[in-house]
C-alpha cells in the first residue's frame, strides 16, 4: 500500500503545492483568531476574513490580472443529480466573500477528489483546473501580504518536532 508521501507525489505538481499552501492558510487563520463564532468545532472563519480584506482586495486581484478564470469562471460544485454525480455551474464572482468562496471549492473539489481521477476518468479540461489552482493559490499569496498577522502565523517554523502531537 503507497504512503502518503506517494499518493502526495502523484498529484500534478499544481494540486500539491495548494493543497499545502491551503492547508497552511487554514491553520495561520486558525491561529490568529478567524474562527467561526457560531461552531463547535474550529473552524475558520472565511467570510470574516473576506470582510476583514474588503472588496477593495477583490478590485486589487481583479486588477492583477492573476486570476482572470478564477473570477470570470470560477470552479463547478460537484452534486449529485439523479444519483449520477454532476457538476453546478458558478456566476462570475462579484464579491470579495464569493471570491474566497470560490477558493474553498477549488480545495474542495480537489481533497474530495472531484478533480484529479485515476487515468480515466470524467474531467474534460483538466488544464483549466491546473489553472484555477495556480490562480487560487495566488489569491491566497495576495491575502496574506495585506494581513500581517496572518502571514506571521502562516510562515511561523511549520510542525516543530516536539509541538506537534496527534490528538
Amino acid at each position: 500500500m503507497p504512503d502518503s508521501i506517494e499518493l502526495l507525489n502523484k498529484l500534478p505538481r499544481a494540486a500539491s503545492s495548494f493543497f499545502v499552501f491551503f492547508s497552511r492558510f487554514e491553520f495561520a487563520l486558525k491561529r490568529t483568531g478567524h474562527l467561526k463564532a457560531d461552531k463547535k468545532r474550529a473552524e475558520p472563519d472565511w467570510p470574516g476574513f473576506a470582510s476583514d480584506l474588503g472588496d477593495s482586495f477583490l478590485d486589487e486581484v481583479r486588477g492583477s490580472g492573476e486570476a482572470v478564470a478564477l473570477l470570470t469562471r470560477p470552479p463547478k460544485k460537484q452534486i449529485v443529480e439523479n444519483d449520477r454525480l454532476g457538476w453546478q455551474d458558478a456566476e462570475p464572482i462579484n464579491d470579495v466573500k464569493k471570491l474566497f468562496e470560490a477558493v474553498c471549492l477549488v480545495r474542495n473539489n480537489l481533497f474530495h477528489g472531484g478533480k484529479f481521477p485515476e487515468p480515466i476518468g470524467f474531467i474534460s479540461d483538466v488544464s483549466r483546473d491546473q489553472e484555477l489552482l495556480v490562480q487560487s493559490k495566488r489569491v491566497l499569496e495576495m491575502a496574506l501580504e495585506k494581513n500581517p498577522s496572518v502571514k506571521e502565523a502562516f510562515c511561523e517554523e511549520a510542525l516543530q518536532s516536539a509541538s506537534v502531537k496527534s490528538r
